[in-house]
């Protein structure tokens, strides 16, 4: 039972970093999104992943690819949308 709530987990923080790509790239607006946290939490990430190859734990193995997939994707577009305009008045979307 601890299992599939570990795998639950997993997708569960994977889905809220592929929200936040969603949301970045619908409205092109990457201005309140902090690089360097982002970097930090590749960096962070990264290292777990090799941790758990080393520790032979397929729960953490498949939690650090579900989350530096999304983390490295929203870096990704914050370098594409660093100079967009913030808010396109002709998209209901972002009109506010």
């Amino acid at each position: 039972m601890l299992t599939y709530i570990a795998y639950t987990a997993v997708v569960i923080l994977g889905i809220s970093y592929w929200l936040q790509v969603w949301k970045i790239h619908k409205h092109k607006e990457v201005r309140d999104i902090s690089v360097g946290t982002f970097v930090l939490l590749l960096c962070g990430y990264v290292a777990m992943l090799l941790k758990a190859i080393e520790d032979g734990s397929t729960v953490f193995f498949w939690r650090q690819i579900a989350t530096i997939i999304p983390v490295a994707a929203i870096l990704l577009q914050i370098w594409w949308h660093r100079r967009d305009r913030w808010h396109d008045d002709h998209d209901p979307f972002c009109a506010s």
